[in-house]
């Protein structure tokens, strides 16, 4: 297992100091006061689905997209490329977040294991230039590939840093329970704290709104069904990327046709590739 990383400790004292796990007005306004807020993820709705009811709450904020959403078979649709960027500065403006504080590093929709190697050295290069406190990210799940494949790289890059590394918190996704989709809870791990935040009025309508301006995934949405009435998020565990996140088959396994036919074998293989060279920096 990787160890616990310098810096998680910052939130640990504020994740103990509410009673029950939740932390409606506590762990996540705290971060937005006083930490700089990096959520790092896949595609260009996720840091919606994962965590759209705090975007506006937390200050100074920079949202990154690893990739811009659009799979290789869709790369000649400008149309399409242009649509999943407008949605999400759409959806991300209703939070107040203005464009200039959305990242984009290009890699390409389903195809981010590929790219370890590289991802590692932008995640690096990125995370000491912004200096971010908090870094929101994809668990290690099965859910997506492209969510394990910046699981991996960004536990990595924040053994780089060392002591200059940011706390790593996870936000929820999709992943396969009990042979059913499950969407907006973690897989088990009792020793990563967490916090569940309930979205009720006015957060619950911003995150509604947020999610109706990604039209293009509506059949997603409709197939994953993502939470929308509550947050929840957890310090990131130490992952043993070499095992399987869960017994069985992955999300994207089962759903392999969506997912550029990416398997875990296939996934660890392409881990294991890069390793060698992520330790020679």
């Amino acid at each position: 297992m990787y160890p616990e990383f310098p810096g998680a400790s910052c939130l640990l004292g504020a994740l103990c100091s509410h009673a029950g796990g939740h932390a409606s007005s506590g762990l996540l306004e705290m971060a937005g006061d006083s930490l700089r807020v990096l959520v790092l993820a896949a595609h260009p709705d996720d840091a919606v689905i994962g965590a759209g009811g705090q975007l506006a709450r937390w200050r100074p904020l920079r949202v990154v997209h690893v990739t811009d959403g659009v799979p290789r078979h869709l790369r000649g649709d400008s149309a399409y490329a242009d649509a999943r960027r407008t949605e999400a500065e759409a959806a991300l403006a209703i939070a107040g977040l203005e464009s200039d504080r959305i990242e984009r590093l290009g890699l390409l929709d389903q195809e981010v294991a590929y790219e370890l190697v590289r991802l590692h050295g932008m995640l690096v290069d990125l995370l000491s230039s912004l200096r971010p406190r908090v870094v929101v990210t994809h668990g290690y799940e099965g859910g997506h590939p492209d969510h394990d494949a910046i699981a991996f790289a960004v536990h990595h890059a924040c053994r780089r840093l060392g002591p200059r590394a940011p706390a790593l918190v996870e936000m929820t996704s999709s992943h396969i329970r009990r042979g059913r989709i499950c969407s907006g809870r973690f897989l088990a791990d009792p020793s990563a704290p967490r916090c569940t935040v309930p979205l009720m009025g006015a957060e619950l309508d911003l995150k509604a709104r947020m999610i109706r301006c990604f039209r293009t995934q509506a059949p997603v949405f409709a197939a994953l069904r993502p939470q929308r009435a509550r947050e929840s998020f957890r310090i990131a565990p130490g992952y043993d990327f070499s095992r399987p996140p869960h017994s069985g088959a992955l999300l994207y396994e089962v759903f392999h046709w969506a997912f550029g036919g990416m398997t875990w074998r296939r996934w660890r293989r392409l881990c294991a590739e890069a390793r060698p060279f992520l330790a020679r920096g």
